[in-house]
C-alpha cells in the first residue's frame, strides 16, 4: 500500500543587504524571508514573503509572492538593499497593519522594481 507524504518545509531565513557605504552601516532594518511549500498550502502553490522591521519593531513591511513569481534570494537581497537607501520604496512596501495583510504578486522579475 502507497502511503501519501507530505514535506512540510515552511522556514524563516535572514537576508542582508548588499554591501552599503559606511554612512548606512549602522541602519535599523531586519530582513527575513519566509517560504512556504505547495504541500503547506490549500492552493498547492509555492508562497514566499519578504519581511521587514525596524529595530525598534514599530514599522513593519512586507512583499508577497505566491508560484512561479517567487524570485532568486539575490533579488531578495536586492529589495532589503532598497528598503535601507530608498525611503518612497520602502513606505510602498510598509504595513500599518501588525498582521501584515498586505498581499503583492509581481509577476516577473524585471516587475520587482529592485534596480539599484
Amino acid at each position: 500500500m502507497l502511503m501519501e507524504q507530505t514535506c512540510p518545509m515552511a522556514y524563516f531565513s535572514e537576508i542582508s543587504p548588499y554591501k552599503l557605504r559606511k554612512s548606512h552601516h549602522n541602519h535599523p532594518w531586519h530582513f527575513v524571508v519566509y517560504n512556504e511549500s505547495p504541500f503547506e498550502r490549500d492552493d498547492n502553490n509555492r508562497y514566499a514573503a519578504f519581511l521587514f522591521r525596524d529595530r525598534d519593531r514599530t514599522t513593519f513591511g512586507i512583499c508577497e509572492f505566491f508560484g512561479s513569481s517567487i524570485p532568486h534570494v539575490n533579488t531578495y537581497r536586492k529589495m532589503a538593499t532598497r528598503v535601507v537607501l530608498d525611503t518612497d520604496y520602502r513606505k510602498s512596501l510598509v504595513s500599518k497593519d501588525p498582521d501584515l495583510p498586505i498581499s503583492r504578486d509581481f509577476g516577473k522579475i524585471d516587475k520587482y522594481n529592485v534596480n539599484i
